[in-house]
């Protein structure tokens, strides 16, 4: 009950965060793109340990698998 509150609120956060970098430069400050793949983390965590469907994960990770690639160690 608690994990699946606190990925439904890290989804909203992350979505937030998305919308005022969009606003704010639309050349992504690379800091705040930095925030939101740990908020990425963060999420795919929460979902292992929720169980969902192993095919949503799949379609999930092979998403963000190249971004997360891009970016040094968190």
């Amino acid at each position: 009950m608690i994990k699946s509150l606190l990925y439904k609120l890290s989804g909203t956060l992350l979505s937030l965060i998305r919308r005022r970098i969009r606003h704010k430069n639309p050349l992504h400050k690379p800091l705040i793109n930095r925030h939101i793949y740990t908020f990425i983390i963060i999420r795919k965590r929460i979902r292992l340990h929720i169980g969902t469907s192993c095919c949503i994960y799949s379609k999930y990770t092979k998403k963000t698998q190249k971004q997360l690639n891009r970016i040094p160690n968190l």
